[in-house]
């Protein structure tokens, strides 16, 4: 097997030992790809540290029973937050494995197989939680085509305008869908009457809400779309905890990358 990353990746042609909870010390042949699609030039990793094995199974990825492992290395030991993962593929035709190292570190990640590039294809999905309670996480999607896995970028997050209108309300404006949702924000009228924000419902002081990037992707089934995947972002008022409303984008993965099929936006 190979592997073709956007990210830093690590591909080993003899088979992982199977056999104990860590990965020893080694040298391993580590690729960069500046794309999903383009070829990588190795260059040698002299040190890789001792990690813990977190999970693993069997799927089949390219027609045969492969075995996924995730191992992650501690902050320290008994640590329940990670400083970085290791994925690794264990081919059932041959026994060869792939090296995949997830840089970003996290809570003890989750995995899943969705059929996010295709409904014939069995993707691999790694969410791995960073706080938050459970609303902030790092996302991974593998695919395997051509003979190789292929890394996946999430999508970024789409540009959104929100601004308050007089009558505690306010108004969201999504450019590139079009689309425009005003909603009631009258549970804020105490606070935001006590704050100077409104008086008797005209807006006299207003600012600017707090648009935070997507926190968490997933993959979502729908009967008309198939597998999609779900981006939630959240809207902040005076200050993180003041939360507006949940904008929750869906996208399509095509030929040409993420397609935005629509944005729903609840309180």
């Amino acid at each position: 097997m190979k592997i073709n990353l956007l990210s830093t990746s690590i591909v080993l042609s003899a088979a992982i030992a199977t056999t104990g909870f860590a990965i020893s010390p080694a040298t391993f042949a580590a690729s960069k790809a500046s794309s999903p699609h383009t070829s990588a030039q190795a260059q040698t990793v002299t040190h890789f540290p001792a990690m813990n094995l977190l999970m693993q199974s069997q799927k089949k990825l390219n027609g045969t029973a492969d075995t996924i492992r995730v191992y992650g290395e501690p902050f320290s030991p008994g640590a329940p937050y990670f400083k970085k993962f290791l994925m690794t593929i264990t081919s059932g035709n041959h026994g060869s494995a792939t090296f995949i190292p997830l840089s970003e570190g996290g809570y003890k990640p989750t995995i899943s197989y969705p059929h996010l590039t295709s409904p014939s294809a069995t993707d691999i999905f790694i969410d791995s939680p960073t706080g938050g309670n459970g609303i902030l996480s790092t996302d991974y999607l593998f695919a395997y085509q051509k003979g190789e896995f292929v890394g996946i970028a999430m999508p970024p997050t789409p540009a959104i305008q929100v601004k308050l209108l007089n009558q505690y309300r306010i108004q969201f404006q999504i450019p590139s869908l079009k689309k425009t949702v005003t909603m009631s924000i009258q549970s804020k009228k105490s606070a935001y009457d006590q704050a100077g924000v409104y008086h008797n419902g005209t807006l006299v002081k207003p600012f600017s809400p707090m648009i935070i990037p997507i926190g968490f992707f997933k993959p979502v089934v729908q009967k008309s779309s198939g597998t999609i995947l779900q981006g939630a972002q959240e809207i902040s008022g005076m200050y993180h905890a003041d939360g507006l409303a949940s904008v929750f984008w869906n996208w399509q993965w095509t030929a040409s990358g993420w397609k935005l099929l629509n944005a729903t936006i609840q309180k």
